[in-house]
């Protein structure tokens, strides 16, 4: 998207969440769809970068919804449709509050590697190598050192896991 079309659809956005604030229903709706969207988009292909492995863009046109925005999105989200926009929303906001911890785990994770003999196995790789190792010796070994990289993973699996449900007991009752 050039810089000239991004601005004129921002300052469309702006104009819609200024009509918003002065109670058109309809500006506030679209204000918020089009964040949405837009964040999903962000999001996905910066999802994609990272599985590709590709470096990622740095954006911050991503406007994460508040508490306060979760609450006039499920008011306008009563449609025949559900809440969609306000299920949408909520992941916007579960991700932004959970992402961090969830990448602490995926950076170790990525990292791990059990040593059997005189190789190196990827965390990531240790069920499809025991699927073409025949040797049982082998296989006791890289137990034992799966094993210790569960245990030592489990505390960041736990955090990740924690701060999600802080967040949905905590923030969003």
């Amino acid at each position: 998207m050039s810089s000239s079309s991004f601005s004129h659809k921002q300052q469309r956005d702006d104009d819609a969440l200024t009509r918003s604030e002065h109670g058109d229903e309809r500006a506030t709706r679209s204000y918020w769809t089009n964040r949405m969207l837009s964040n999903t988009r962000s999001m996905r292909q910066r999802d994609l970068a990272l599985h590709l492995g590709d470096k990622q863009d740095k954006r911050n046109d991503e406007v994460i919804p508040t508490i306060a925005d979760l609450a006039i999105i499920k008011q306008l989200d009563n449609g025949k449709k559900g809440h969609r926009l306000y299920y949408q929303a909520t992941d916007h906001f579960l991700r932004s509050r959970v992402e961090p911890f969830q990448a602490i785990l995926t950076t170790w994770m990525d990292g791990a590697k059990a040593q059997v003999g005189n190789q190196d196995i990827p965390f990531n790789q240790v069920v499809t190598w025991c699927q073409h190792t025949h040797d049982a010796d082998a296989r006791s070994d890289l137990t034992r050192e799966v094993r210790s990289l569960c245990r030592f993973l489990a505390p960041f699996s736990h955090a990740t896991w924690k701060a999600l449900l802080e967040v949905l007991t905590e923030e969003l009752q």
